[in-house]
């Protein structure tokens, strides 16, 4: 697995490498071109929203996978400032975020197989939402899609940042078992309930492809849609709480963010990575200055 993220790794780097190449070799192409016509600014800012739709472990719901998100689509926001080097070229600094609603299926399976001789049962669960935050740097080309040049075809690539931490989730349930009392002195009966915090995840590298089209229907003003797909992998361990389970007081370990539990000492836990990713669509505007 190790060797199979060190060459993923070193692909993506190389394909970093390989766009900003290109990058140059349109700007040394396009030196004697006049960059920008009169009537168009450098400058450029963009406010974009949309939907973040997750995918890969980030979205699966499978209860035997550690690194599972349980992350369901949510909406998306974005800022970009980009400044326009050449007629074809532009760079540009991203600021954007997204909120991913976890679905409680998983969580809530789990605690009823935790009581299998249990005749009912009754569970409700709370595993939160997901806030994630990117800071991005990166650029575009400008394709001409018409003579006029309002339409405009952006593909990019940009690097930077992420920051998000898995939610906090809780639950509370009830277990009935008449023919085979679950709870002390025969009654049948037992509740349980739980609250996790888990520490946020440290800031990780972040990549971002994107697909764009702009329309500008004033020589001021434009608007965009856009696809785009992002990863990051943070690394860490993850501890709820100092709590007690079973009588023995210690720190609670959840493998993220759901699983098992158990008692551990957090120097001798060893860091994972858990990828969240996400497809992006988004419209917005955008004014030049």
């Amino acid at each position: 697995m190790k060797l199979v993220n060190l060459k993923t790794g070193a692909g993506l780097l190389k394909m970093f490498c390989l766009f900003w190449l290109l990058c140059a070799s349109a700007g040394r192409g396009m030196a004697q071109e006049k960059a920008v016509s009169d009537r168009t600014s450098r400058w450029s800012a963009e406010l974009k929203f949309g939907a973040a739709v997750p995918t890969g472990s980030f979205a699966s719901t499978d209860p035997s996978k550690a690194d599972a998100g349980w992350a369901e689509t949510g909406p998306a926001l974005g800022l970009a400032l980009n400044y326009r080097i050449t007629r074809y070229f532009a760079v540009n600094l991203s600021l954007s975020g997204q909120e991913n609603q976890r679905n409680n299926a998983p969580l809530i399976s789990s605690i009823k197989a935790s009581q299998p001789s249990a005749t009912s049962s009754e569970v409700h669960a709370d595993v939160g939402t997901w806030t994630i935050g990117r800071i991005l740097a990166g650029g575009y080309f400008m394709i001409p899609l018409s003579s006029s040049g309002k339409w405009n075809l952006r593909p990019g690539i940009s690097a930077g940042v992420l920051k998000t931490g898995i939610p906090r989730s809780n639950y509370a349930a009830v277990f009935q078992g008449p023919l085979n009392p679950l709870g002390p002195g025969g009654t049948g009966t037992i509740s349980e309930s739980g609250a996790y915090k888990v520490p946020s995840f440290p800031w990780s590298f972040c990549y971002a492809v994107d697909v764009g089209l702009e329309y500008a229907f004033d020589p001021k003003f434009y608007v965009t849609g856009e696809t785009g797909y992002f990863y990051s992998a943070p690394r860490s361990i993850y501890t709820a709480n100092p709590a007690s389970s079973g009588g023995v007081t210690g720190t609670v370990i959840i493998p993220p963010p759901g699983g098992g539990i158990s008692i551990a000492d957090p120097s001798a836990l060893p860091k994972r990575s858990f990828p969240v990713t996400s497809l992006t669509v988004m419209v917005g505007i955008g004014m030049r200055f």
